[in-house]
């Protein structure tokens, strides 16, 4: 059996736990201006993650057209502020 450190035993055990993606889904709203800038998040509505979903709405039709468009760099700005694979898809509304 390996050794770990008591943070690699508590992080394993909270990535399966529901509690884990919760948090890194609230964290989400804090690092979103940095991923698509200030101006953007102000307008964004709705910002939740379910089942590897991410769910974005926004009231601007022009900004709701550009998170389309980068619908691929929005995912991998996620997973990799966030530092897990919690995003496979990003839905627009």
């Amino acid at each position: 059996m390996g050794e770990f450190t008591i943070q690699e035993a508590m992080e394993a055990v909270l990535r399966k736990s529901k509690f884990y993606q919760q948090m890194k889904a609230e964290e989400l709203k804090h690092v979103w201006p940095e991923i698509v800038g200030q101006v953007a998040a102000k307008h964004t509505q709705e910002l939740r993650i379910a089942q590897g979903v991410l769910y974005v709405s926004t009231d601007v039709a022009p900004l709701r057209a550009e998170f389309q468009y980068q619908k691929e760099t929005i995912k991998q700005r996620v997973n990799e502020l966030l530092n897990m694979q919690l995003v496979q898809e990003v839905v627009v509304r």
